[in-house]
């Protein structure tokens, strides 16, 4: 069984550079008569070993059992015998150690990219194996770093003679996935990555020949790599181990400034919650501003809310009030997957933490301190804002068939200071304090009511319900308001209303926003 001229340690070092598993055999105990009381052999999963254990049938077995670990990843502490079970009888234990086995990528094509690739990936701790074609791009002093270089005539049988795992990844980086058997045999394997390099007409071709899965779709790559703006064979090959590394490690390709800063928004009333919550669930740490009081009535859909309370959740996303002063606390609400509110009405954490993006979603009809320079990019809600004079973007905020739009010039439509109308209903639905006082109320959201119905007092002053139907939002108790402060919302379409959810409204605003950063993002506009 010893077929490998090498001392075990110098072919573990070689198989080591080359990213080829290997299992360590070592003997640890022996019973009854044995050849040798100690030794230690390497064993590839090929079968080939170096080292010596002793020899004869037990070693044979040994490496059996060795090759076994291998296809399992998995090692451990093993007796070795005849019959085992037998007191009379002779065995070896052993430890198989198989340590880290690194993935193999098989790179269809030795080319100028292959050669590259097949450097790269080398370096990066793939078992690195080349099959090609032709003969001239499938020498092994060209590719000293592979553990295998095949030349055939067959890539189908060739890739079903690797006995593809999970571990495997298969480069098509030339043209020699011709037949259609090449590819299904690819798709059919359990490799988890398949990336084919290829042109766009050449892909939609090899697309609409070939049939595939879903999942087979999700594991194929055509045309292969991520879009890093090269061109050379080296510059080529970085996009394609790229993308190999994030499906190693499932990932997403990010930018890791943009992922880790976290964006701002200003506010935490319903429409800036609908927006943070599209952030936060497209992946983005978010950090809402608030004052430490907010007048916010629509609070059962509110981050604001938890200025009051603490915490709360909004369609199964957290808010938690923190401190302004404690970053380190910050951070540890943005890292357990939620959303960090602080009372920070001047923006000062804009200063500290120098964040990508701003979002002003104040929504007080006009700019109270947001700047163009707070952030790269600088979004903002509806009416007093001017595209490229105080912010970047606009999001148009009034219902109707501009709601949404994303402006990046000029500003969205003025505020008339008419609700827009549910049910035939603009004006009447909201209700304004009557007197100015201490605002009170025993009703809850989500409470169904009739017209003339009190729902609140300020002060003395009693506040009737304007219309029948739902109690959407109601100011929290005991706040100071004015004469004229918005203090309740009634919706006509009654029981119908939900209530805690982000409306239509908030949704149509949270889709602009989104739509504007992933436009930053991707460098689709000169802001």
């Amino acid at each position: 069984m010893n077929n490998l001229s090498n001392s075990p340690y110098s072919e573990a070092s070689i198989l080591e550079a080359k990213g080829i598993p290997f299992a360590w055999v070592t003997l640890v105990n022996t019973k009854g008569t044995v050849t040798r009381t100690s030794g230690r052999m390497l064993v590839k999963k090929d079968g080939t070993s170096c080292g010596t254990i002793g020899g004869g049938a037990i070693e044979h077995k040994t490496v059996l059992k060795a090759i076994e670990c291998l296809k399992e990843g998995k090692g451990g502490l093993f007796k070795i015998g005849s019959a085992i079970d037998n007191p009379k009888s002779s065995y070896l234990e052993v430890a198989i150690d198989i340590g880290e086995i690194n993935n193999r990528l098989i790179i269809i094509g030795g080319g100028h990219v292959g050669q590259q690739t097949a450097k790269l990936a080398s370096f990066l701790g793939f078992e690195v194996c080349i099959v090609d074609k032709r003969e001239e791009f499938c020498k092994k002093e060209m590719f000293k770093m592979a553990s295998s270089v095949i030349l055939t005539d067959d890539i189908a049988k060739t890739l079903e003679s690797l006995s593809l795992t999970k571990r495997d990844a298969i480069l098509a980086l030339n043209h020699s996935l011709v037949h259609k058997k090449d590819y299904e045999v690819a798709l059919n394997s359990d490799a988890y990555y398949i990336g084919v390099m290829a042109s766009h007409k050449h892909t939609i071709n090899f697309l609409g020949n070939v049939e595939f899965t879903a999942e087979q779709n999700k594991k194929l790559h055509c045309p292969i790599g991520l879009d890093l703006g090269g061109q050379t064979p080296n510059q080529v090959a970085l996009a394609v181990m790229s993308e190999v590394m994030i499906n190693t490690h499932n990932k997403y390709a990010t930018d890791r400034t943009r992922k880790y800063r976290p964006v701002i928004v200003r506010g935490g009333g319903d429409l800036a919650t609908a927006v943070i919550l599209k952030l936060h669930n497209s992946g983005y740490k978010v950090i809402s501003l608030e004052i430490e009081k907010p007048t916010v009535i629509r609070r059962t859909v509110s981050f604001a809310q938890a200025m009051y309370d603490g915490s709360i959740e909004v369609e199964g996303v957290t808010a938690t009030k923190c401190d302004k002063n404690d970053l380190n606390g910050i951070l540890d609400v943005l890292d357990n997957n939620q959303v960090a509110i602080v009372s920070d009405s001047n923006g000062n954490l804009i200063k500290r933490l120098h964040p990508i993006v701003v979002v002003d979603g104040i929504l007080a009809k006009k700019n109270i301190c947001t700047k163009i320079d707070d952030a790269p990019l600088v979004i903002a809600l509806g009416p007093g804002f001017t595209a490229k004079e105080d912010c970047d973007v606009v999001v148009e905020t009034k219902r109707g068939h501009y709601l949404g739009r994303v402006i990046y010039d000029g500003s969205a439509i003025e505020n008339t200071g008419i609700p827009g109308l549910i049910s035939g209903m603009g004006k009447e639905r909201v209700i304004h304090s009557p007197a100015e006082g201490i605002w009170h109320s025993d009703l809850n959201i989500g409470q169904l009511v009739k017209k003339g119905d009190i729902i609140a007092t300020v002060g003395n002053v009693k506040v009737p319900a304007t219309i029948d139907g739902k109690l959407r939002g109601l100011l929290q108790n005991d706040l100071h308001v004015p004469e004229g402060f918005k203090v309740a919302d009634i919706d006509p379409r009654g029981a119908d209303t939900d209530h805690l959810t982000v409306t239509d409204k908030g949704r149509c605003i949270a889709g602009g926003v989104l739509e504007a950063v992933l436009r930053f993002e991707r460098n689709l506009n000169d802001i």
